[in-house]
């Protein structure tokens, strides 16, 4: 039986999504800059955030976003080897 975050998950057609979302989701304003919010990304290892503004969701920021712009390599380095560091010591 697979198992998620320590949960015993059984069908998914019987799971409901509640059970196995992340639920202290980390944002961030639209207004922020770029090097804090890989920043972020890294902290909370994660390739995408949500962008709230007045308590609304206004967008999703990816890791993805960031590359395509061609401009913020060291940024998007440091945030990739953060989320990625414990890839190769974990088990296969």
């Amino acid at each position: 039986m697979p198992v998620w975050n320590g949960k015993k998950i059984k069908n998914p057609i019987f799971t409901k999504i509640s059970d196995i979302m992340t639920k202290d989701v980390a944002t961030t304003a639209p207004d922020a800059d770029v090097a804090h919010v890989t920043e972020e990304m890294g902290i909370c290892k994660v390739r995408r955030i949500p962008v709230v503004e007045n308590g609304k969701l206004v967008g999703i920021a990816s890791l993805g976003d960031v590359a395509v712009t061609g401009c913020f390599q060291t940024e998007l380095s440091s945030a990739l080897c953060d989320i990625s560091g414990n890839i190769k010591n974990s088990p296969k």
